[in-house]
């Protein structure tokens, strides 16, 4: 298992032969508890094993209630050779521990019982005073594994996580009498002396897409605010608008930070398919660029390629706050940054076999204003022949083996996504209006 491990990723304690022997023979308790990140309909639970005798910590993990993460937590207590584990009896126990190393009966669990009170108890306390901590899946595992760390295993550590789908693994590894880490699997590890920042996270959006699922993007009059309020609603990426509007550089810049706060992508429409401004865009921390009146394959590679650091592009080299403790960053930005463009010229439509053959492009974004507008529609996006090019260049889109974007609101989502559309822009500008709308219609029925 260590093979697969970087030397920076495993810490190893020197112990006598003696003492090993003993720590082969030890006798554990297992049990899970129950957390959220945001809402309770997204559980998160924490899998935790301590030896019978010390109650010391051996191993936690953290995932949802299935075979597969009590699986890992398996895999960290192999190392110890314990000869018995005491549990409540819950089906993944019953299933994978051996019935001959198993004892069920809370008679034997009293000790991890009264560690998930007590950690329950600092949990309510922590609600009460903040609300950030449970906000996404990296914070709540950062703070709650702080807190296993510090008050039970008596070292201010906490470990690394890079992804919400991924069950987060700390392999603690105390030996009774002791609390020296047997061994850790992480990426990067926080100490009372100083903190580093996780590497680069792996953009939400790219994610669902590359896995055939749906992502959805929020737009809108944004600002930072609004972006983190939105953010406990669970869109995958949030829309900043620099080619209308008047968003200044550091406003972008904020506005991408209150994405990465919820895990976000930051999706950010430049005014011009300008190398240059591509560029900046994403030095001041956006994850995602989309790039307006792409028409012609050579627009779309000029688009892909301002975006991608050599060999796939020409992205100027500087990097920005999204590098800041990240190792092979250049490498790792190719990878996650999203590029978006938008047909949305008739011209486009006509040029749209060439343009998707260009590659680094995530999103060919059929846009329906401007391209009414270039119909001779202006200002009429639902015409009917307007919507038949639409789908007509959607069509085109997925039979390419391409992603299509498209504008989904309430009445419109549903039809989209049966065409084939798995990149959405919605506002909630239009949500705001209907309930202002009902709010005064009732206050105006009531007072006449």
């Amino acid at each position: 298992m260590l093979k697969h491990l970087h030397p920076e990723h495993v810490e190893v304690e020197i112990c006598r032969a003696e003492e090993l022997a003993h720590r082969r023979g030890l006798t554990s308790e297992l049990d899970e508890m129950w957390s959220y990140v945001g809402k309770k309909a997204e559980p998160r639970w924490l899998w935790h094993a301590i030896d019978h005798h010390s109650g010391t910590v051996l191993a936690y993990v953290f995932g949802r209630r299935k075979d597969a993460v009590f699986l890992q937590l398996q895999a960290l207590l192999e190392p110890f050779g314990i000869r018995r584990f005491y549990t409540d009896g819950w089906g993944a126990y019953e299933r994978y521990i051996d019935p001959e190393q198993h004892q069920v009966g809370k008679e034997n669990t009293q000790k991890i019982e009264s560690k998930h009170i007590n950690l329950r108890t600092r949990i309510k306390r922590l609600v009460r005073r903040t609300i950030c901590f449970s906000k996404t899946t990296t914070m709540h595992d950062l703070v709650i594994g702080l807190f296993m760390n510090r008050y039970e295993c008596g070292r201010l550590l906490c470990y690394g996580i890079h992804s919400s789908e991924t069950p987060s693994r700390f392999g603690v590894g105390n030996a009774p009498g002791g609390s020296t880490p047997l061994r850790t699997y992480t990426s990067r590890f926080y100490t009372s002396r100083g903190s580093h920042m996780p590497g680069t996270k792996e953009n939400k959006v790219k994610k669902k897409l590359r896995e055939g699922q749906v992502a959805t993007v929020l737009g809108g009059l944004n600002n930072p605010e609004i972006i983190d309020y939105m953010g406990q609603f669970g869109f995958d990426g949030a829309w900043i608008e620099t080619e209308h509007g008047t968003i200044t550089w550091d406003q972008v810049a904020h506005m991408s930070r209150a994405c990465d706060l919820w895990d976000m992508t930051s999706v950010c429409r430049v005014n011009n398919n300008e190398p240059w401004l591509i560029t900046r865009t994403l030095d001041v921390g956006a994850t995602g660029i989309v790039v307006p009146h792409v028409s012609t394959q050579a627009e779309a590679e000029q688009a892909a390629q301002s975006a991608k650091y050599g060999p796939m592009g020409y992205r100027g080299m500087a990097s920005g706050r999204q590098s800041y403790g990240v190792t092979d960053y250049y490498r790792k930005a190719n990878e996650e940054t999203l590029v978006v463009v938008l047909i949305e010229e008739i011209k486009a439509v006509g040029n749209l076999q060439d343009i998707l053959t260009v590659e680094q492009i995530d999103v060919f974004f059929v846009a329906p204003s401007d391209l009414a507008q270039t119909m001779g529609y202006t200002g009429q996006p639902t015409h009917p022949e307007v919507l038949t090019v639409v789908d007509r260049c959607i069509a085109q889109i997925v039979a390419a083996g391409k992603v299509p974007g498209h504008i989904g609101n309430a009445e419109t989502v549903e039809s989209y996504l049966e065409k084939g559309v798995r990149f959405f822009l919605t506002s909630w500008q239009p949500w705001l209006a209907r309930g202002a709308n009902d709010y005064l219609s009732k206050v105006a029925a009531k007072v006449g």
